[in-house]
């Protein structure tokens, strides 16, 4: 509540200058579209009550995307555990190619702006100070709130 309080008199001009990311696991037979069924007891081994889950090895792919505006950003895959390291490598090849690209369409560096969720990983010191060093103002993200940004909607798409 309080986040929306701060925010509330944002235009859509000051929300298109936030690129918007997150990571998610795209996972082989889940499928996010759950299946509610109301039955009567007794009929829970009914064939039109049954949705059955493929035995697999639970193969998933982890991806980190992003998006500002109207404009995709890159949707990357992540092959290893993410760690510091790791995040301030992607956010180096990927983030600054999406800052340039805003540059370009007039936007000035001091006014983009980055959200992140409060994954331990986004908020380690050495990832805080990369982004210090790199003049990357970042939007405070309240914990616990993963419906305030709106790339989760674009995971759902992805999952379908």
């Amino acid at each position: 509540m309080a986040w929306a309080r701060a925010h509330g008199d944002w235009t859509a001009d000051d929300f298109e200058r936030v690129i918007w990311s997150d990571e998610c696991s795209v996972e082989k037979s889940k499928d996010p579209r759950q299946q509610w069924v109301f039955r009567e007891p007794g009929e829970q081994w009914l064939a039109d009550c049954v949705h059955p889950k493929e035995k697999d090895q639970g193969i998933s792919l982890m991806r980190w995307g992003c998006f500002w505006g109207k404009r995709k950003g890159p949707l990357v895959p992540i092959t290893q555990t993410i760690n510091k390291t790791r995040y301030i490598r992607l956010l180096r090849r990927h983030l600054f190619p999406v800052i340039h690209q805003m540059i370009s369409f007039g936007m000035q560096l001091e006014n983009i702006l980055f959200r992140q969720d409060n994954a331990p990983v986004h908020k380690a010191y050495s990832v805080m100070d990369w982004f210090e060093r790199n003049c990357i103002e970042l939007v405070e993200h309240p914990p616990y709130s993963p419906d305030l940004n709106p790339i989760e909607h674009v995971w759902v798409e992805l999952k379908k």
